[in-house]
């Protein structure tokens, strides 16, 4: 079935597409209370308004998201892992025991879903509102949630472990009985209630001054203008991390794998970089003066208006 008969069978009254193959299509519209449980939408590109509708047990698995606005669907037990959700709207939604691993989420709203037992484990937030909404017995570990919004949400037994909670707020009106924050990381953003004991976790502190030393951070996203300066990463593994914007002055890099990391615009004054391997990491913008580089691995690192240590401008042809 192509998109073009979907939307005219479904004009014509049709509402049951249960178990049909929409695999790759792009598929604009509103389809209201129309019914396409077990319904293959992978890959597809879905621009659809959608109130009432049932897609539980759908495979979405890399569908395209961007835009939707869907109220009051049925997504239990659905597939939507390696999607793409940019301001978009999924509200008071059935998402049980549903698959959003990997799920990338940008200024988009999940406000009032029931996503308990469902497993966000690997997905990136950002801007992302979960206000009221159910994630009991959740999985989102190794989740990052930046600038997301928890007010009044149902973190019960969620398993945070590994999880990147920095910029997170709402979590001192959150239930968090029985959550797992086992090696979580966290900074005086994240709202946590007092009486959350966050050092029987192994919980790791991310803030100027922090010891984060030999920890692997690799892939991890530290960026937006935070306040890290003196921070110890020696010997920790940042390869491709997000660190642009953050001022990292007199931080320690020492012997650090700093591989392809995104160092744009950083402020690495007085940084001590020894034996830190920068090989393809992007410097461009970045302040570098009075930057310890002895014995540094600079191979393939992109330079472009980049303060040195000694105070000139570097900028490399590409």
């Amino acid at each position: 079935m192509n998109a073009n008969e979907l939307i005219k069978r479904y004009e014509a009254g049709e509402r049951d597409f249960s178990g049909v193959d929409l695999h790759g299509l792009s598929i604009d519209g509103e389809l209201n209370g129309i019914n396409l449980s077990h319904a293959n939408l992978s890959h597809a590109s879905l621009d659809l308004h959608l109130n009432n509708a049932d897609l539980s047990h759908a495979n979405l698995s890399h569908a395209n998201l961007e835009g939707i606005d869907w109220k009051d669907v049925n997504l239990s037990y659905a597939d939507l892992s390696d999607t793409t959700l940019d301001h978009s709207n999924i509200t008071n939604a059935n998402l049980t025991g549903a698959n959003l691993s990997l799920m990338w989420a940008l200024q988009s709203s999940l406000d009032g879903c029931d996503l308990s037992g469902a497993d966000l484990s690997n997905v990136h937030f950002s801007e992302v509102y979960l206000f009221d909404a159910n994630l009991s017995r959740a999985n989102l570990t190794h989740a990052l949630l930046h600038d997301t919004y928890l007010r009044r949400a149902n973190l019960s037994n969620v398993n945070f472990t590994g999880a990147n909670l920095t910029v997170v707020s709402g979590l001192n009106e959150a239930n968090l009985s029985g959550a797992n924050f086992t090696a979580i990381l966290y900074s005086s953003y994240a709202d946590f209630p007092a009486e959350v004991d966050l050092t029987q976790w192994g919980a790791i502190f991310v803030g100027a001054g922090a010891d984060l030393s030999g920890l692997d951070l690799s892939n991890v996203r530290l960026s937006g203008g935070r306040e890290l300066s003196e921070t110890n990463f020696s010997r920790a593994n940042l390869s491709s991390a997000k660190l642009y914007d953050n001022d990292l002055r007199k931080a320690n890099f020492s012997y650090a794998n700093l591989a392809n990391a995104d160092l744009i615009h950083a402020d690495l004054t007085d940084a001590n970089f020894s034996h830190a391997n920068l090989e393809g990491a992007n410097l461009s913008h970045a302040n570098l003066y009075n930057a310890n580089l002895k014995n540094a691995n600079l191979s393939s690192a992109i330079f472009c208006k980049t303060i040195m240590p000694d105070g000139s401008i570097r900028t490399d042809k590409s």
